[in-house]
């Protein structure tokens, strides 16, 4: 019949008109791993969560999902050795995993300063949904959402948890927003007494042969340098007795989130207060023929990392 054949002609019609568009879509845009793995399933995969226990970890797989992407007003991103977008803070350690703490969100969060009409640089960040209140960032600059907060220890925090894909801004990027002048709280300070008695007595070692807290660095590096560790993604559990007297002297091979955690449990023990960070490192830099360049940030990038508070200097990286 005619009305059936004008309805056919119609509907080609319109696959061929669209077949450009679903091409370039395919070619251009980004595309999207699975974001939910099962438990048990395989190995752990990288991504970020509100606790820490690196040792209870055997193997990790890497995930190309995507985290977040960041444009950048003037189109230039930082310097690779420069791109750390810090997410968590753990500040309690009971032994063996750590954890945040009880920590001041928005009780004592910086309190964002008034906007200035001009702005010298800023990043528009687009973030995948992962769950957690902590949005990332660089760490510097201020939030033009109210409801982001800037936290004493240095992280972005809303009230909402993160369970739809966010926009925000961090205006002015280059300006410092104070809170790595935070004093140290308990928590930063706490080593379990007899949880890794190996650990605690190097530490200790450190502390007796030099007062500062320079020196005790300087030590520490000297010893890292002197052991033959190894960055693995397989780097086997670890025993729930002594973890990390495990990892440190006798398994000695893990990725990052044991070896932020091995150091800043021995800066501990040298009498510094420290804490883990987690977060994001690095990012590549995309060029699409049809937006803006932004730089892509892939759970494969979830990195954690150490921070020791300096007295004059505040928390150093």
């Amino acid at each position: 019949p005619q009305p059936l054949t004008d309805l056919l002609r119609r509907c080609l019609l319109l696959l061929v008109l669209s077949l450009p568009i679903v091409i370039a879509s395919f070619v251009l845009l980004p595309r999207m791993p699975a974001l939910v793995s099962v438990p048990g399933a395989g190995p752990s995969t990288t991504g970020l969560d509100d606790q820490l226990r690196p040792g209870s970890i055997a193997s990790l797989a890497q995930s190309d999902a995507l985290a977040a992407r960041i444009l950048f007003s003037d189109q230039r991103p930082p310097p690779p050795d420069e791109r750390y977008w810090r997410v968590l803070v753990h500040h309690h350690f009971d032994g063996e995993g750590w954890s945040l703490g009880q920590l001041p969100l928005v009780a004592k969060g910086h309190p964002l300063a008034p906007l200035q009409t001009q702005t010298t640089s800023t990043q528009r960040w687009l973030v995948e949904p992962n769950g957690l209140q902590w949005r990332p960032w660089g760490g510097q600059g201020l939030p033009s959402d109210p409801s982001l907060r800037i936290t004493a220890d240095g992280t972005l925090w809303e009230q909402t948890p993160l369970n739809t894909r966010e926009r925000y801004q961090i205006l002015n990027t280059s300006r410092l927003a104070g809170w790595n002048a935070v004093p140290p709280t308990p928590d930063d300070r706490m080593l379990p007494a007899g949880s890794n008695p190996r650990l605690e007595a190097l530490g200790r070692s450190w502390a007796s042969q030099s007062p500062g807290a320079a020196g005790r660095l300087a030590l520490a590096e000297q010893w890292f340098k002197s052991q033959p560790f190894v960055y693995t993604l397989e780097p086997g559990s670890l025993p729930r007795n002594a973890p990390w007297d495990a990892f440190l002297f006798e398994q000695q091979a893990g990725f990052c989130e044991h070896f932020a955690a091995g150091f800043t449990a021995l800066m501990r023990a040298a009498g510094l207060p420290a804490r883990v960070v987690v977060g994001y490192q690095g990012g590549s830099w995309q060029h699409p023929l049809a937006s803006e360049p932004y730089l892509m940030l892939r759970q494969s990038d979830a990195h954690a990392w150490s921070e020791v508070w300096i007295d004059g200097q505040g928390w150093i990286a």
